[in-house]
C-alpha cells in the first residue's frame, strides 16, 4: 500500500520602497534619524502608498540596499544623497 505524504515549501518574497524626504538643512547630519522619528506625519504616508504599488520580489531584500537584519519582519533606514549619491546613513 502507498504512503501518503505532505510536501511542503516556504518562500520569502519582500518589498523594498524608497522615497525621497526632504529634511531641514539645519538639521545636523548625526540628528536627522531623529528627526525622521519626529516627523513621521511628514512622510509616512508617501512610503505607505508607494509601498502599496510596490511589486514583491523573491528572497530576504538584504544587501545591497543596506538593509541587514534578516532576522527582522521589517527594517527602515536612511541615506543622505550629497550630489545625488549615496554618502552615509543608517537604521531608525
Amino acid at each position: 500500500m502507498d504512503r501518503e505524504i505532505i510536501v511542503s515549501n516556504r518562500s520569502v518574497y519582500h518589498k523594498y520602497t524608497q522615497i525621497k524626504v526632504k529634511v531641514p538643512s539645519d538639521v545636523k547630519e548625526t540628528d536627522i534619524d531623529a528627526w525622521l522619528l519626529n516627523n513621521e506625519d511628514k512622510w509616512i504616508d508617501d512610503m505607505d502608498k508607494k509601498a502599496s504599488k510596490t511589486e514583491y520580489e523573491f528572497g530576504f531584500g538584504l544587501e545591497p540596499q543596506g538593509m541587514c537584519k534578516g532576522n527582522s519582519e521589517s527594517e527602515w533606514r536612511y541615506d543622505v544623497l550629497v550630489s545625488g549619491k549615496q554618502s552615509t546613513g543608517g537604521h531608525l
